[in-house]
């Protein structure tokens, strides 16, 4: 089976040219266990291609972290609210649960909207709200908050990430506006996400691929959801996570034991085979480092991530630092992950066969896929310009340049 998974959220009016998603609920009737965080309905926001009759797909999962303990889910909830329901309880969208019902449409921005230059106008777009809490990955986890007003177990925060992923792609292998469906012969998916949504994408990648039939091509692409170090025995890096317990990580940490029970998670299946057989704890697999370096993915993949994300900088332990010789302020951080990115990358390169494309520039921002800043990165290859749209299309069509790393960072 040729795969290609892409995952990038998009909102646009049924039958419309406009970068613009109509909204669509996902119905709990049909889906009892896609559930957002506060019971209510999840929500995808679609736009058709240029020409009506096409079957290529962008699905983007949109990112916004994540809670998994009492405290952090109370704390959730009181900033963002958005992120764990949609105000929709399947029948109208006034405000039932947590949050504000979401907009009928939804602009598109960055590779959804119609002006990158080269853009996917050709490609069906939708883009998938996040109000799970959990990565995409929950399968009926949840913790218990006093007060939260979830809409069929009040005071209980729900994680169902995995199944309103599944409902989504089985909502889709419907025809739309009397154009085929992802299931239909010849479609081509791409899968993306940035940050939380990068997360979903990666961990249900393959699971997307092998809902769908053989023939189809099916592609990812992962936005800032690179946190390093995790990886058991990756020697190749100069600065990882590692730095906050003082040797490379070959057991799961305690927050990924801590999302582990909570979660209930649906995790990548060959991955936790290959954990059980190396004696490693199968909840590894919730580290994305471990899955990318362990070449557990078998459909490709493309990677941006800047080597001064603010948002990853953020949590290198500053005590670790110290430990390996860099200073401890905002810039060290931001040269110690610009290190271990350039380490990761290739290292990962090598192990996989499924990784095939990357955009790393020096820059500090945390997402770019679905933002207006999709088009503003510029790496200079071999006396060229490159800026992300064209990597990805040359990714996507299988020509040019499409592997692009600033080595000018420092």
């Amino acid at each position: 089976m040729s795969r290609l998974l892409f995952l990038v959220l998009s909102t646009c009016p049924l039958g419309a040219l406009a970068a613009e998603g109509q909204r669509l609920v996902v119905d709990p009737s049909e889906y009892p266990e896609a559930r957002c965080s506060d019971g209510s309905a999840p929500v995808i926001y679609y736009a058709q291609a240029s020409d009506p009759f096409s079957n290529q797909w962008l699905i983007f999962l949109e990112g916004g972290g994540h809670c998994y303990t009492a405290e952090d889910c109370q704390a959730r909830w009181e900033i963002k609210p958005g992120n764990m329901g949609t105000g929709c309880d399947g029948t109208t969208c006034e405000g039932q649960g947590v949050a504000e019902a979401v907009a009928r449409t939804r602009a598109f921005q960055g590779l959804l909207d119609d002006s990158p230059d080269p853009s996917f106008i050709d490609f069906n777009r939708v883009f998938v709200e996040y109000c799970s809490s959990d990565n995409w990955i929950g399968s009926g986890g949840s913790v218990g908050v006093p007060g939260f007003p979830n809409l069929t177990n009040p005071g209980v925060v729900e994680f169902n990430g995995h199944h309103i992923f599944m409902a989504v792609v089985d909502m889709l292998h419907r025809p739309f506006e009397g154009g085929p469906g992802i299931g239909d012969p010849g479609a081509e998916v791409l899968l993306g996400g940035g940050s939380a949504g990068s997360t979903g994408a990666q961990r249900n990648l393959d699971r997307l691929a092998d809902a769908l039939p053989e023939a189809a091509v099916v592609r990812g692409i992962f936005d800032a959801a690179f946190h390093g170090g995790d990886y058991p025995d990756l020697d190749t890096m100069t600065c990882s996570s590692r730095l906050a317990v003082g040797e490379v990580r070959t057991r799961p940490s305690r927050t990924m034991l801590d999302k582990w029970a909570v979660y209930a998670p649906e995790l990548d299946q060959s991955c936790m085979a290959g954990a059980a057989a190396a004696g490693h704890d199968p909840a590894l697999c919730l580290s994305i480092d471990y899955v990318l370096h362990g070449d557990y993915l078998d459909t490709p993949y493309f990677v941006y991530q800047s080597q001064k994300d603010w948002k990853a900088a953020d949590g290198i332990s500053a005590v670790g630092l110290q430990a390996i010789g860099y200073g401890t302020d905002d810039d060290e951080r931001q040269r110690c992950l610009s290190d271990q990115v350039r380490a990761f990358i290739p290292a990962a390169a090598a192990a996989s066969t499924a990784l095939q494309g990357w955009y790393i520039p020096c820059s500090d921002w945390h997402t770019v896929v679905h933002r207006e800043r999709f088009s503003d990165d510029v790496i200079t290859s071999s006396g060229s310009d490159y800026t992300l749209p064209h990597a990805l299309y040359n990714w996507v069509r299988g020509e040019g340049v499409r592997q692009l790393l600033d080595d000018g960072c420092r």
